[in-house]
């Protein structure tokens, strides 16, 4: 039986840490949290580790002044403030699309990252559109037409 755990794994300071699977390797690879050591692709080096993603996301959360970047919203203290990625992580049919990168991560109120979840923010603000519209038609009584809907969504 093989074994899934194959591929040698080193972090930052060149010292050996558990290895990982291939699947994984690919995972972080794709992400530039790490990259091969040789062409066989039987071993990677961590470039970023989970602590420097973890500082940068306080350093972000910092800078924006714990402010919601969809919302608006000022984050107290005593609430969580979250990063939300503005293009997901998650993968489609193998393609993996955001990354933990500086300008692909906002601070987020968790209300909103819940909310918006694994959609893009490009798509996140379309469906959020349609829904103040319904909402909004539903308090005047006007019927939601594909009309009204256009013009909230596309101007005009």
């Amino acid at each position: 039986m093989k074994s899934s755990r194959n591929i040698a794994v080193y972090n930052e300071h060149m010292q050996p840490v558990s290895p990982c699977s291939r699947k994984t390797a690919l995972v972080l690879v794709t992400r530039k949290r790490a990259h091969y050591l040789n062409k066989s692709k039987t071993a990677i080096q961590i470039t970023v580790s989970s602590r420097m993603i973890k500082a940068l996301k306080r350093q972000i959360i910092e800078e924006a002044g714990r402010v919601c970047y969809i919302c608006g919203r000022y984050i107290p203290l005593d609430e969580r403030a979250t990063v939300d990625h503005m293009y997901p992580k998650r993968i489609d049919n193998n393609h993996f699309s955001g990354l933990d990168t500086r300008e692909n991560m906002r601070c987020c109120c968790l209300e909103c990252n819940n909310h918006k979840g694994d959609m893009d923010i490009q798509s996140y603000i379309i469906y959020r559109t349609a829904i103040l519209t319904v909402v909004l038609c539903s308090k005047t009584g006007q019927p939601v037409t594909r009309q009204i809907l256009k013009r909230a969504l596309y101007g005009g």
